[in-house]
């Protein structure tokens, strides 16, 4: 009986992970032709470190996301490499505290009112920029909000950016 154990708490966290919601938009330039784009790198370290959260510093979840988006993008087609891409990857995943009230209105009839309950939560963003190296202009951008704290545990975190990212990128290229 007790040899069952970790099976179900592995279930448990799998079903907790992909119950974790992730709020995804994007947007992008009407102009750019979507169909020249074929490969892609990273955009250059020093040009990234305008777009870096100065308070981030999580290199795992960095390296997650990295991964999981050459996933995305190969599995979209794409070709990663260094020579002459057609597109350049930058992203930026940034952390802040934010408060949730909950009122229960109305209140409960059997126990009278019930007392507002404060959560304090890590809400996390991360934005994914395709940026054009010709023009040097951003042509498309995805952005997730989802919590933080599954997106830095390590036991979640590798599924939980994966689907996160795969749902930022579903609608590039833009129809």
């Amino acid at each position: 009986m007790y040899a069952r154990i970790p099976y179900l708490t592995a279930a448990l966290l799998a079903l907790y992970t992909a119950c974790a919601p992730v709020n995804v938009r994007w947007d992008y330039d009407p102009q750019a032709d979507f169909t020249q784009y074929h490969t892609f790198n990273w955009l250059a370290a020093d040009d990234r470190a305008d777009r870096a959260d100065q308070d981030w510093d999580h290199p795992f979840v960095d390296k997650r996301i990295e991964q999981a988006l050459i996933s995305a993008l190969t599995s979209k087609g794409f070709e990663k490499t260094a020579a002459q891409p057609d597109l350049l990857v930058a992203y930026r995943f940034t952390v802040k505290q934010k408060t949730a009230v909950h009122v229960y209105d109305p209140p409960n009839p059997y126990w009278g009112p019930q007392p507002a309950q404060v959560q304090n939560l890590r809400e996390g963003t991360l934005i994914i920029d395709l940026i054009d190296p010709t023009s040097r202009q951003l042509v498309w951008r995805g952005w997730g909000v989802g919590d933080a704290e599954v997106a830095t545990r390590p036991d979640l975190s590798p599924e939980y950016l994966r689907r996160a990212v795969k749902e930022i990128l579903k609608n590039y290229p833009p129809s």
